[in-house]
């Protein structure tokens, strides 16, 4: 997943040697600087499934740190995921 502050766009990218590659851009508020990080999709979609909130908020500390999901308006939803191992 990549965050460009300067486009205002969140970025997600998948490849898989058996399956091909997939991307996909996102328009979204964006601060701070550039980044890109890696996660399990199977642990970001996971997050999605439990709330119902029309946005998300995702707070990353930095390359090699957890990535910190919420969802606008549900106080319900605190989730943390760790990166992958680059």
């Amino acid at each position: 997943m990549s965050f460009n502050p300067k486009g205002n766009a969140f970025s997600l990218f998948a490849k898989n040697s058996d399956i091909g590659e997939s991307s996909e851009t996102l328009p979204a508020k964006v601060s701070g600087g550039a980044l890109d990080l890696s996660f399990n999709h199977r642990y970001l979609s996971a997050a999605l499934t439990l709330t119902s909130a029309e946005s998300i908020l995702l707070t990353a500390a930095g390359i090699g740190r957890p990535l910190l999901i919420k969802g606008v308006g549900d106080t319900s939803l605190l989730y943390l995921v760790s990166p992958m191992n680059q």
